[in-house]
């Protein structure tokens, strides 16, 4: 029942993809966020109201098999400025401010720098108005054909339900 306003990569193929596979949506952007602001995109979409906001950082900067150049965490862990970026998904989540947005990346991100950038993304969007809950999902369950484990950080406003994995 949503309908995609718009959709960002900064990686030409999956542009590419994302395109061939979902055609019908007007917005689909090849941008880097670190220099595409949510005024940007405001300008593209016009004054409609985002109701939510899906998407999340690059997930090398916490995944747990990074080996070759170094890990993500312990006493080989490398610096990596992607592991920055979910402030810039932040910025977006400030401007627009919808009823809730969904955070998705590796199950990596909650230890990646003994969990420092785990408990910021979450603080950070409590102190932007959100309930926030943080669930390890498994995509498969969801209709996702991937037999894989996803990182949700979900944040929702106030008047709503908050989401909860468990069932019921």
């Amino acid at each position: 029942g949503l309908k995609c306003l718009a959709a960002i990569d900064h990686d030409p193929a999956a542009v590419k993809t994302f395109k061939a596979n979902i055609p019908n949506i007007e917005h689909v952007l090849e941008e880097d966020l670190t220099s595409f602001t949510p005024e940007d995109l405001r300008e593209v979409i016009g004054s409609v109201e985002v109701h939510a906001i899906i998407g999340g950082p690059p997930c090398q900067g916490f995944s747990k098999v990074r080996k070759v150049d170094g890990t993500n965490n312990g006493a080989r862990m490398v610096s990596d400025p992607r592991r920055l970026l979910y402030r810039n998904y932040l910025h977006f989540v400030e401007y627009f401010h919808p009823s809730i947005f969904i955070m998705e990346n590796v199950p990596g991100i909650r230890n990646a720098a003994g969990g420092e950038f785990f408990a910021s993304i979450q603080s950070e969007a409590r102190k932007l108005g959100y309930r926030v809950h943080a669930a390890t999902i498994c995509a498969w369950q969801y209709g996702v054909p991937q037999k894989r484990e996803r990182q949700l950080i979900i944040g929702t406003a106030c008047n709503l339900p908050i989401f909860s994995d468990r069932k019921s």
